[in-house]
């Protein structure tokens, strides 16, 4: 993995399966592409994308709000709108999750 900041890429990514896997690079980038792509579309649906063992995503509406920017101090006003959210599964020992 690259050493951005603690920051994994989609670089950093396409080479873990690459070298779980063993398939190619352009095959692999292929792949997870299709992935984001599938997810971002059922997300854009209204859909809930659930991965066992991995978190499930879905849409959020935000409510309009008021900031303050930290450089100037100024107020800004924040519109409503949609953001995704992935909800982490919780983790089970290996046992519990066999039953």
């Amino acid at each position: 993995m690259s050493d951005n900041l603690g920051k994994v890429t989609r670089r950093d990514l396409a080479d873990a399966v690459v070298k779980t896997t063993g398939v190619p690079r352009a095959e692999a980038l292929k792949v997870m592409d299709a992935t984001f792509n599938l997810i971002a579309e059922a997300l854009d649906q209204g859909r809930i994308v659930n991965i066992r063992g991995f978190g499930a995503f879905d849409m959020r509406e935000t409510p309009a709000r008021t900031r303050v920017d930290p450089r100037s101090g100024a107020t800004v006003e924040v519109p409503a709108g949609r953001r995704a959210r992935l909800k982490l599964a919780t983790a089970r020992p290996v046992e519990d999750a066999a039953e």
